[in-house]
């Protein structure tokens, strides 16, 4: 559970921050998930 939990905390931080660069490499992570 903790993998996981780290692994969407991960995917949420790296989503922002690219999106704060404006450049959007992942999708939604909870659609694969």
């Amino acid at each position: 559970m903790l993998d996981l939990s780290h692994a969407v905390a991960i995917f949420a931080w790296a989503n922002r921050l690219m999106l704060t660069l404006g450049e959007p490499v992942f999708p939604e992570p909870a659609a694969s998930a």
